[in-house]
C-alpha cells in the first residue's frame, strides 16, 4: 500500500519533554498521577492510537501521514490505513520467533485482516494449516488491549478441554507473550487459568464483564456456555468462533439473540466446511438468489446471507511454490504436505481432501450414504412450499427410538397436500415438514415412562390436529408395547410399521413400478429410499438442518442381493453416538402420506421459483434494524417478495 505523504505544520511541541513526533503528528507523553510528563508514548500506543482512528472508534482523526485513504465498507467510512497500524501493532507484540507466541504476516493473515476490517461478520472456511485460529486469536487479543475496561472478548471452541490444547492455549500463550513486552505490573487483566478466562483489572480497579473468556460450542456444554452469553452487555463485544462449524445450532441462536443487542458487535467464525447445515454451513449460505449454485470452490470471497466469507484454499498456500522441504511461512501447508494429505485422503475427489485441504463444502459428499447434502440443495428439500392449493392434511411419524438402540423418542410432524407447480403448472401431491418434537420423560414422576410418551405424543398429535389413520410409528422390539397404549388411550387406526419386518409391493416410484420388496431388504430401507424420488421430483420440503445431517450421514450396503440401511447401532459407533432417529421420524410421516394420502413420486425433476426469502438478523444488524431483526428472528418465518 503506498504512502500517501503530506506537509504539515508542526504545533510547537519539539520542545517540550516526552512528546513524540510520528505519521505527521505530535503524541502527547505518558503522564503521572499529578499530570506530570514522565515518559514518551510507547509505540505500540501510538499505533493503537492511529488504528482507533482509523477505524473511526476514536474522536481524533487518522494521522495526516497514515498509508492510505478514506473508503467505504460494511462498517461504513474508515481510513484504510488501518491495517497498516494493526500489523504494526501485532509485530510489537509476536514478531519474535523465539517469543511465546509467534505470528507472522503471511499472505492469508494479510488477507483475513483486509478483511476483518471492512467486515465487522465475517466466516472464514478455510483448510487445515491456514493460519485461522491464529490470526482469531491476534485480532481478538489486541481488540482487547485497545479498550480493556469496556471490552469483551468471548472465544468460542468445542469443549473446555479440547481448547486448552488449541485457541485457548493459544490465548494463553499470546496473553504471555505481551507480558514479556509490557511487564506484570501494566497489563490490564489477570489470567484466572483454572476458569479459562481474564478478568480487566488495573491495581485496584476490576471490572468482571471486561476481559477475555472460553466459551466452549459443544452441544454438551450448552446450557453453560449459553448462561454467560444470555443477557450480557458491553460496549464492545468480539467474538472470536475457532471450530465453528461444531457450535450446537442452540448455541448460536442465543448469541445472536444476545449479543447483537450491543453497541459494537465483531465476529469472526473460523472453520474446516463439513455440512451445508451445519451452524457454519447456514451461515454460509450465499446470499445470491441462486445460493450455493453462485459459488464454487474456485470462489475466494463472496456476501452470505448472515456476513462475509473469505475461502482460504489450501493448494493455494503461500508455500506451495517454495522447494521441497521448504517452509517460508511457519504453519502453513507445504508442497509437500499438500502430497500427503492428498495420499491421506484417498485423493482429491474426497470429501476429507474437500474439507482439509480445499476449504470448501463437498460437491459429493461420502459416496456410500443413501442422500448427500449437495443433491437436498439441488433439489430445494430444505425450502417451504410457498402456497398450497388447499389446506394440506397434518400428518406425524413416531420413532420411540429408546426401544431399539436410539437415543430420542421423535414425533416429526409435516403436512401433505397438493401443490401446483410454479413453472409447469403441474400438480402434484408434497409432503412438507413442519415441527420435530423430542418427548422427555420426567424422571421424578412415578408415571411409567412408557406411560408418559404415548401421553405426550397424544397430546402434541391433538393440538396439531393429526387425526389418528396419520400417524404412522415403528413397533419394533418395545414399539409393540407403546402401539397398544395408544390403541388404549387413542384410536387402532394409527399405522404400525416394522422397521425390520419385510418392504411391502408398493411400486418403488411412478418412473419405476418395481415393488419396494424385491429391490430393499426390509421396510426401514423401503422407508428411507422412498424419499430420493420424492426428492428429485419437488415433493419432498422443509427439511430441518439437524435432519439432513442424519439423512447425508446414514450409509447402506448390499445384503442378499437386496439393499439395506445401515443399522442404527452400526452408525452410532461409527459416528461417535449419533444416531438417525429423527431421519426415522421423518420417513414415518412420509410413509403413512404413501399409504393413506396417495403421496408418490412423478419422477420427473421440478424447478421451483425461489419466492420466498428470509430476514438474517446479522443483514438487519448491519443496517441499522437490530429491533426488526429480533422480531423476525424465528427462522421459519418468511417474507415474500
Amino acid at each position: 500500500m503506498p504512502a500517501v505523504t503530506k506537509k504539515v505544520q508542526k504545533r510547537g511541541h519539539e520542545h517540550e519533554p516526552h512528546w513524540t513526533f510520528k505519521y505527521g503528528e505530535w503524541f502527547g507523553p505518558i503522564r503521572d498521577v499529578n499530570g506530570r510528563a514522565v515518559a514518551p508514548k510507547p509505540d505500540y500506543m501510538i499505533e493503537i492510537s492511529c488504528f482507533m482512528s482509523c477505524m473511526g472508534w476514536s474522536k481524533n482523526p487518522p494521522p495526516s501521514e497514515s498509508p492510505g485513504d478514506w473508503e467505504e465498507c460494511q462498517r461504513g467510512k474508515i481510513h484504510s490505513g488501518a491495517s497498516y497500524h494493526f500489523m504494526k501493532l501485532a509485530d510489537f507484540f509476536f514478531s519474535d520467533p523465539a517469543g511465546i507466541f509467534f505470528f507472522q504476516w503471511n499472505p492469508f493473515a494479510t488477507q483475513m485482516l483486509e478483511d476483518k476490517i471492512r467486515c465487522p461478520i465475517l466466516g472464514v472456511a478455510g483448510a487445515a494449516s491456514t493460519g485461522k485460529t491464529e490470526f482469531g486469536v491476534v485480532w481478538g487479543m489486541l481488540n482487547y488491549l485497545m479498550a480493556p475496561k469496556n471490552t469483551k472478548v468471548l472465544v468460542g471452541s468445542t469443549t473446555k478441554a479440547a481448547a486448552k490444547g488449541k485457541v485457548w492455549g493459544s490465548v494463553t500463550n499470546a496473553w504471555y507473550q505481551i507480558q514479556r513486552k509490557l511487564g506484570e505490573a501494566n497489563m490490564p487483566g489477570k489470567l484466572l487459568g483454572a476458569q479459562d478466562k481474564i478478568v480487566y483489572q488495573q491495581g485496584k480497579e476490576r471490572n468482571t464483564k471486561a476481559g477475555i473468556e472460553l466459551v466452549a460450542g459443544a452441544a454438551s456444554e450448552e446450557a453453560e456456555s449459553a448462561e454467560k452469553v444470555q443477557g450480557y452487555k458491553q460496549d464492545r463485544v468480539f467474538f472470536i468462533a475457532d471450530e465453528f462449524a461444531t457450535m450446537s445450532h442452540g448455541l448460536w441462536h442465543t448469541i445472536k439473540t444476545n449479543l447483537f443487542k450491543n453497541p459494537l458487535l465483531d465476529f469472526i467464525g473460523m472453520f474446516n466446511p463439513d455440512s451445508f447445515y451445519d451452524v457454519a454451513g447456514l451461515f454460509s449460505k450465499p446470499k445470491h438468489i441462486l445460493g450455493w449454485d453462485s459459488v464454487n470452490v474456485e470462489t475466494e470471497f463472496y456476501e452470505s446471507e448472515e456476513g462475509f466469507i473469505r475461502h482460504l484454499d489450501g493448494e493455494k498456500s503461500p508455500n506451495k511454490d517454495f522447494i521441497t522441504g521448504q517452509e517460508k511461512w511457519k504453519g502453513l501447508l507445504t508442497y509437500d504436505k499438500l502430497e500427503k494429505s492428498e495420499r491421506d485422503a484417498g485423493g482429491k475427489n474426497t470429501k476429507g481432501y474437500y474439507q482439509m485441504v480445499r476449504g470448501w463444502w463437498s460437491p459429493t459428499g461420502t459416496l456410500d450414504t443413501i442422500f448427500t447434502e449437495s443433491e437436498i440443495v439441488k433439489y430445494l428439500g430444505d425450502h417451504e412450499v410457498a402456497d398450497w392449493d388447499s389446506p394440506p392434511t397434518p400428518v406425524c411419524g413416531f420413532d420411540p427410538s429408546f426401544t431399539h438402540g436410539g437415543d430420542l423418542s421423535v414425533a416429526v410432524f409435516g403436512l401433505c397436500g397438493w401443490v401446483t407447480d410454479k413453472l409447469t403448472r403441474k400438480r402434484m401431491r408434497v409432503f412438507q415438514m413442519t415441527e420435530i418434537v423430542v418427548l422427555v420423560d420426567d424422571l421424578h414422576s412415578n408415571e411409567p415412562k412408557v406411560e408418559q410418551i404415548v401421553r405426550m405424543l397424544i397430546k402434541h398429535c391433538r393440538e396439531k390436529k393429526v387425526d389418528p389413520k396419520h400417524l404412522a410409528m415403528d413397533e419394533t422390539g418395545g414399539g409393540i408395547a407403546l402401539g397398544a397404549l395408544i390403541a388404549r388411550d387413542w384410536s387402532n387406526d394409527f399405522l404400525r410399521v416394522q422397521f425390520g419386518g419385510r418392504a411391502t409391493d408398493t411400486p418403488i416410484s411412478k418412473d419405476n413400478p418395481k415393488p419396494a420388496s424385491e429391490e430393499y431388504a426390509n421396510r426401514v430401507t423401503e422407508l428411507w429410499y422412498s424419499g430420493k424420488p420424492l426428492l428429485r421430483s419437488g415433493q419432498l420440503k422443509g427439511l430441518k438442518p439437524d435432519v439432513i445431517i442424519e439423512m447425508s450421514a446414514r450409509t447402506y450396503h448390499k445384503r442378499g442381493g437386496k439393499i439395506a440401511v445401515e443399522a442404527k447401532e452400526d452408525m452410532k459407533s461409527r459416528t461417535n453416538g449419533k444416531s438417525p432417529d429423527r431421519s426415522d421420524g421423518l420417513f414415518l410421516a412420509v410413509d403413512v402420506c404413501r399409504q393413506r394420502l396417495g403421496l408418490s413420486s412423478t419422477e420427473t425433476p421440478t424447478k421451483f421459483l425461489r419466492n420466498q426469502t428470509r430476514l438474517s438478523p446479522m443483514h438487519a444488524y448491519l443496517s441499522g434494524q437490530n429491533q426488526k431483526s429480533q422480531q423476525l428472528f424465528d427462522w421459519g418465518q418468511s417474507l415474500r417478495y
